[in-house]
Protein backbone atom coordinates (compact mmCIF):
# COMPACT_ATOMS: atom_id res chain seq x y z
CA UNK A 1 0.00 0.00 0.00
CA UNK A 2 1.31 3.66 -0.89
CA UNK A 3 0.94 6.31 0.50
CA UNK A 4 -0.73 9.71 -1.29
CA UNK A 5 -0.31 13.05 -0.17
CA UNK A 6 -1.20 14.38 -3.11
CA UNK A 7 -4.36 14.03 -3.85
CA UNK A 8 -7.21 15.71 -2.06
CA UNK A 9 -9.06 14.18 0.25
CA UNK A 10 -6.19 11.81 1.54
CA UNK A 11 -4.50 12.48 4.57
CA UNK A 12 -0.35 11.23 4.48
CA UNK A 13 -1.24 8.41 7.13
CA UNK A 14 -4.08 6.85 5.26
CA UNK A 15 -3.57 4.03 3.09
CA UNK A 16 -4.36 3.76 -0.20
CA UNK A 17 -5.32 1.42 -2.64
CA UNK A 18 -3.51 1.58 -5.79
CA UNK A 19 -6.51 2.70 -8.15
CA UNK A 20 -5.63 6.18 -7.86
CA UNK A 21 -6.81 6.69 -11.36
CA UNK A 22 -10.48 5.83 -10.68
CA UNK A 23 -10.18 8.04 -7.54
CA UNK A 24 -8.59 11.10 -9.39
CA UNK A 25 -11.40 10.76 -11.84
CA UNK A 26 -14.51 10.31 -9.12
CA UNK A 27 -12.70 13.64 -7.44
CA UNK A 28 -12.92 15.45 -10.12
CA UNK A 29 -16.72 15.00 -11.03
CA UNK A 30 -16.99 15.70 -7.55
CA UNK A 31 -15.39 18.94 -7.83
CA UNK A 32 -16.89 19.65 -10.89
CA UNK A 33 -20.36 19.08 -9.25
CA UNK A 34 -19.74 21.21 -6.29
CA UNK A 35 -18.43 23.96 -8.79
CA UNK A 36 -21.50 23.84 -11.06
CA UNK A 37 -24.04 23.79 -8.50
CA UNK A 38 -22.28 27.22 -6.88
CA UNK A 39 -22.53 29.18 -9.73
CA UNK A 40 -25.37 31.21 -10.21
CA UNK A 41 -28.45 29.85 -11.74
CA UNK A 42 -29.45 31.36 -15.48
CA UNK A 43 -33.27 31.70 -14.84
CA UNK A 44 -33.75 34.89 -12.59
CA UNK A 45 -35.48 33.33 -9.14
CA UNK A 46 -38.37 35.55 -8.08
CA UNK A 47 -41.74 33.63 -6.61
CA UNK A 48 -43.33 33.05 -9.98
CA UNK A 49 -40.61 30.62 -10.75
CA UNK A 50 -40.05 28.67 -7.36
CA UNK A 51 -41.27 25.69 -5.80
CA UNK A 52 -43.02 26.57 -2.32
CA UNK A 53 -40.35 25.62 -0.10
CA UNK A 54 -37.76 27.60 -1.44
CA UNK A 55 -39.74 31.15 -1.48
CA UNK A 56 -39.13 33.00 1.22
CA UNK A 57 -41.83 33.51 3.97
CA UNK A 58 -42.14 36.23 6.46
CA UNK A 59 -42.59 35.89 10.08
CA UNK A 60 -45.45 37.88 11.45
CA UNK A 61 -42.49 39.95 13.00
CA UNK A 62 -41.26 40.38 9.72
CA UNK A 63 -44.50 41.33 8.34
CA UNK A 64 -45.36 44.13 11.13
CA UNK A 65 -42.00 45.64 10.44
CA UNK A 66 -42.55 46.05 6.73
CA UNK A 67 -46.04 47.50 7.04
CA UNK A 68 -45.66 49.56 9.99
CA UNK A 69 -42.78 50.93 7.51
CA UNK A 70 -45.15 51.14 4.70
CA UNK A 71 -47.30 53.11 6.61
CA UNK A 72 -44.71 55.62 7.85
CA UNK A 73 -43.88 56.16 4.43
CA UNK A 74 -47.19 56.92 3.19
CA UNK A 75 -47.99 58.73 5.99
CA UNK A 76 -44.92 61.19 5.41
CA UNK A 77 -46.39 61.27 1.93
CA UNK A 78 -49.26 62.40 3.09
CA UNK A 79 -47.78 64.93 5.49
CA UNK A 80 -45.12 66.36 2.60
CA UNK A 81 -48.10 66.90 0.18
CA UNK A 82 -50.36 68.64 2.94
CA UNK A 83 -47.42 71.05 3.68
CA UNK A 84 -46.92 71.99 0.11
CA UNK A 85 -50.64 72.58 0.00
CA UNK A 86 -50.45 74.39 2.86
CA UNK A 87 -47.32 76.56 1.77
CA UNK A 88 -49.00 76.97 -1.86
CA UNK A 89 -52.14 78.30 -0.51
CA UNK A 90 -50.03 80.98 1.95
CA UNK A 91 -48.68 82.31 -1.01
CA UNK A 92 -51.30 82.24 -3.13
CA UNK A 93 -53.15 84.19 -0.06
CA UNK A 94 -50.22 86.71 0.15
CA UNK A 95 -50.91 87.48 -3.17
CA UNK A 96 -54.14 88.12 -3.36
CA UNK A 97 -54.04 90.33 -0.31
CA UNK A 98 -51.20 92.02 -2.16
CA UNK A 99 -53.34 92.36 -5.08
CA UNK A 100 -56.11 93.66 -2.65
CA UNK A 101 -54.20 95.81 -1.14
CA UNK A 102 -52.67 97.57 -4.33
CA UNK A 103 -56.40 97.70 -6.15
CA UNK A 104 -57.19 99.29 -2.84
CA UNK A 105 -54.57 102.05 -2.60
CA UNK A 106 -55.03 102.79 -6.25
CA UNK A 107 -58.44 103.40 -5.72
CA UNK A 108 -57.77 105.91 -2.84
CA UNK A 109 -55.20 107.44 -5.13
CA UNK A 110 -58.20 107.71 -7.83
CA UNK A 111 -60.53 109.30 -5.12
CA UNK A 112 -57.50 111.66 -4.20
CA UNK A 113 -57.46 113.08 -7.97
CA UNK A 114 -61.11 113.22 -8.07
CA UNK A 115 -61.03 115.90 -4.68
CA UNK A 116 -58.65 117.48 -5.77
CA UNK A 117 -59.89 118.20 -9.63
CA UNK A 118 -63.50 118.87 -7.69
CA UNK A 119 -61.85 121.08 -5.19
CA UNK A 120 -60.20 122.96 -7.82
CA UNK A 121 -63.34 123.67 -9.77
CA UNK A 122 -65.19 124.99 -7.20
CA UNK A 123 -61.87 127.23 -6.80
CA UNK A 124 -62.39 128.32 -10.77
CA UNK A 125 -66.07 128.54 -11.06
CA UNK A 126 -67.08 129.16 -7.40
CA UNK A 127 -71.46 129.09 -8.29
CA UNK A 128 -70.94 125.61 -9.80
CA UNK A 129 -69.96 124.49 -13.25
CA UNK A 130 -73.54 123.67 -14.59
CA UNK A 131 -74.06 127.14 -13.75
CA UNK A 132 -70.85 128.19 -15.08
CA UNK A 133 -72.22 126.51 -18.33
CA UNK A 134 -75.45 128.37 -18.32
CA UNK A 135 -73.99 131.09 -17.74
CA UNK A 136 -71.92 130.83 -21.17
CA UNK A 137 -74.62 129.64 -23.40
CA UNK A 138 -76.49 132.71 -22.53
CA UNK A 139 -73.36 134.39 -23.40
CA UNK A 140 -73.60 133.24 -26.66
CA UNK A 141 -77.36 133.37 -27.37
CA UNK A 142 -76.52 137.22 -26.30
CA UNK A 143 -73.88 137.49 -29.04
CA UNK A 144 -76.03 135.71 -31.68
CA UNK A 145 -78.81 137.98 -30.82
CA UNK A 146 -76.44 140.68 -31.39
CA UNK A 147 -75.68 139.80 -34.82
CA UNK A 148 -78.62 139.20 -36.01
CA UNK A 149 -79.96 142.59 -35.20
CA UNK A 150 -76.65 144.41 -37.11
CA UNK A 151 -77.29 141.85 -40.15
CA UNK A 152 -80.86 141.32 -40.41
CA UNK A 153 -80.94 140.16 -44.00
CA UNK A 154 -78.22 137.36 -43.00
CA UNK A 155 -79.98 133.91 -43.42
CA UNK A 156 -80.00 132.18 -39.96
CA UNK A 157 -78.35 129.31 -39.01
CA UNK A 158 -79.66 125.65 -38.53
CA UNK A 159 -78.79 123.46 -36.08
CA UNK A 160 -80.18 120.80 -37.02
CA UNK A 161 -78.56 118.20 -39.25
CA UNK A 162 -81.14 116.40 -40.81
CA UNK A 163 -83.06 119.59 -41.90
CA UNK A 164 -80.29 121.42 -44.76
CA UNK A 165 -83.01 123.72 -46.35
CA UNK A 166 -86.56 124.57 -45.82
CA UNK A 167 -88.45 122.13 -48.66
CA UNK A 168 -86.28 119.17 -47.57
CA UNK A 169 -88.21 119.07 -44.31
CA UNK A 170 -91.47 117.83 -46.28
CA UNK A 171 -89.67 115.15 -47.57
CA UNK A 172 -88.13 113.56 -44.34
CA UNK A 173 -91.60 114.26 -42.99
CA UNK A 174 -92.69 111.46 -45.52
Amino acid sequence: METNSTQPGNMPSEPSLNNDQNETQIDQIVYARIVNLSQSSILPMNAGNMIPSQIQTNTTDQQDEILRRRREGRRRRRQRRAQRRREQRAIEQAQRQRRHQQETQREERRQQQRDLLREQQRRLYPRGRSQQRRQERYQRWLQRLEQQEQHPNRQQTNYHPRIVIPGDYDYYSG
